[in-house]
């Protein structure tokens, strides 16, 4: 796999998506779409899960994943990064979401503590 990849993460006074081109098209690495438009990504409107791995291999157990906002088009805070992603605290939380499925848990909608190991989807661009 080569090209330039960017984690799908808000950092505090940015939101996930606004690093992306809303105009892309949005497909997994098997070559099925994530969404029906590129907007959708910013609706949080997905059609498939971002639920296959660099290494083309398939998630299907619902991994937590880093969000750092309620959704993808909310901003960071910082009590939702990690304190800006410098926190490793356990009393420190961010907002993450879970792999494997398109419905409002895939982006920001838990609350996880920062000293817990997650995933980051990311996106090429």
């Amino acid at each position: 796999m080569s090209g330039s990849f960017k984690a799908l993460l808000a950092v505090e006074g940015a939101s996930a998506t606004s690093r992306f081109d809303l105009r892309a098209a949005w497909v997994r690495l098997d070559g099925g779409p994530i969404v029906e438009t590129a907007e959708d990504l910013a609706k949080g409107k997905l059609i498939a899960p971002i639920d296959v791995f660099a290494s083309g291999e398939y998630d299907f157990h619902f991994n937590t994943v880093w969000a750092g906002g309620r959704g993808p088009a909310d901003e960071g805070t910082p009590a939702n990064t990690c304190a800006s992603w410098t926190s490793n605290s356990q009393s420190s939380l961010a907002s993450g979401g879970s792999t494997a499925t398109i419905d409002f848990y895939w982006f920001g909608t838990g609350k996880v503590p920062c000293d817990v190991s997650c995933r980051v989807y990311c996106l090429q661009g």
